[in-house]
């Protein structure tokens, strides 16, 4: 027989009823003769183009043409429900079919994709299968079918959270005279419990504790402090938080403890929005228990901006509960916000690198964007109309109203502060471009470093030491054509008087 997926019928709708193959489908204007409800669900796959409605989540265009088909995971859809999308059905029984086809499932709490094929004695058997977040790109599948099935369908299964948008699209089918199979799949493992610490907060905290002296507290809207704490939920209305005001500072020190799960063959993971805004903030920590002690898996500490942030954090297999561990600042200024916790049975998909313009470009208004403070070190942290030495630092922005700064004071005399960015790739001539301040009678160095692809050091680009003066000054360097992350790092000198601060980071043409 000839090959049904070509362009004339597996790009279109009309290729008729009476086929050997169930039809091919890009959706552009309609479902092919595939059904979207069946005995199994009332859920209804639907045809869109561009972006699902939900951050976060399905892909922001069409793997082919404009249009293909999700799941759509809000509400009213509730985790677990099953969404159909079945072939007509076709004689296959005797023949071999390639299936190829495109999928999305990028997301936090990702459910599950099937595609299963109904056998001789009316049974459906799973042909392939994927689980658990994959990365922001459309994924490709190849796989044969062997004889026996008379109709296939594709299974989409919600996830544990909104953000769980599944897309197919670009199917194609074509007979083959081969006989070989290949049936291949993304084996769920087994459960371990861990997905009953996901929580929203919206009411109360979920299967989460809260002991002790100081206590993680429910909140809608703000904060009662100024200057501190998140203006609202990341999602929905209700969060929990840190409250630092007196007598919970400083350096207090709230628990928030899951229950126990079991431990896995394999890494899990977890996800969760905080926010950490406040110029004296502390730290949050979040920790893991193999039955014993507590022992670190993330930490971050300092003002990191008005906005919420996500995070990813690998569960280790033999971790069997877990703990957020908020510790207040110098002031009632160190609220500090957390939400949307979704825990995952499957570990974590590294992203697929950035762009260099997305992975560096910041100007620091309202967070550190792409880049991060390294554990280890002491952080930058952001600021405005100047720092609080006199003699050092800038008296504002050099764009906008904020900066990073490396702050000198309290004995951070000759101390090191990093700053790394997100992965990228190169792949024309560019150059980093910034400006940065130092002024001060005892100022250190500010060195900028590249990590090339294999390389296991940094390597410097740029280097400026000691005191250069009450202005802003820019630099550009060339970024290498391997270069897949840059690091700042601001060394203060023997002294208070050693503020550096850099701010408008921006890539331009080469």
């Amino acid at each position: 027989q000839g090959q049904f997926g070509q362009s004339q019928c597996a790009h279109t709708c009309g290729c008729g009823n009476n086929l050997t193959a169930p039809n091919g489908c890009d959706f552009e204007t309609g479902n092919c003769g595939w059904s979207t409800t069946s005995g199994v669900s009332d859920k209804a796959w639907l045809l869109h183009a561009n972006s699902t409605p939900s951050l976060g989540t399905g892909p922001s265009s069409a793997y082919y043409g404009s249009r293909y088909a999700y799941v759509e995971a809000s509400e009213p859809t509730l985790p677990g429900d099953v969404f159909t999308l079945e072939s007509p059905p076709f004689d296959g029984y005797s023949s071999t079919f390639d299936v190829s086809f495109a999928y999305h499932m990028h997301g936090l709490g990702m459910g599950h994709l099937y595609l299963k094929g109904m056998n001789a004695t009316g049974d459906w058997d799973d042909l392939w299968s994927a689980h658990g977040p994959s990365a922001d790109v459309w994924q490709n599948v190849f796989l044969v079918v062997p004889p026996g099935f008379g109709l296939l369908r594709f299974e989409g299964v919600s996830g544990v959270d909104w953000r769980s948008d599944i897309a197919i699209d670009a199917i194609q089918v074509a007979t083959t005279t081969t006989t070989s199979t290949l049936l291949t799949t993304t084996a769920a493992p087994t459960s371990t419990g861990i997905e009953a610490l996901s929580a929203d907060f919206e009411g109360d905290l979920g299967n989460w504790t809260t002991d002790g002296q100081y206590k993680w507290a429910l909140k809608t809207g703000r904060t009662p402090s100024g200057g501190t704490g998140p203006s609202g939920a990341y999602e929905g209305q209700y969060y929990v938080y840190v409250e630092a005001s007196s007598p919970n500072y400083p350096s207090k020190t709230f628990n928030l403890e899951s229950p126990t799960f079991l431990a896995g063959a394999s890494a899990r993971a977890i996800y969760f929005a905080y926010s950490m805004i406040g110029n004296t903030m502390g730290s949050l920590e979040l920790q893991y228990s193999t039955g014993t002690n507590w022992t670190e898996l993330w930490k971050v500490s300092g003002d990191k901006g008005s906005s919420w942030l996500t995070a990813a954090v690998t569960v280790p297999p033999a971790a069997v509960a877990l703990r957020f561990q908020g510790v207040t600042g110098s002031s009632y200024r160190s609220d500090i916000g957390l939400d949307s916790i979704v825990a995952s049975e499957f570990g974590i998909t590294t992203p697929p690198p950035l762009s260099p313009t997305e992975a560096l470009t910041c100007t620091f208004e309202t967070n550190l964007c792409n880049w991060n403070n390294v554990d280890g070190a002491k952080d930058w942290t952001r600021d405005s109309s100047g720092t609080p030495s006199s003699g050092t630092g800038p008296s504002s922005a050099h764009q906008g109203s904020h900066y990073i700064y490396t702050e000198a004071s309290g004995g951070n005399h000759n101390k090191d502060f990093i700053l790394e960015s997100g992965h990228f790739v190169v792949t024309t001539a560019l150059k980093l471009q910034f400006y940065y301040h130092m002024k001060g009678t005892s100022m250190g160095d500010l060195t900028v470093s590249c990590m090339s692809t294999g390389a296991s050091d940094w390597q410097p680009l740029f280097t400026v030491s000691g005191s250069q003066g009450d202005s802003w000054r820019q630099a550009e360097v060339v970024l290498p054509m391997d270069c897949e992350s840059v690091q700042l790092k601001g060394h203060t000198g023997s002294g208070w008087s050693s503020d550096i601060t850099v701010d408008d980071i921006k890539v331009v043409d080469g």
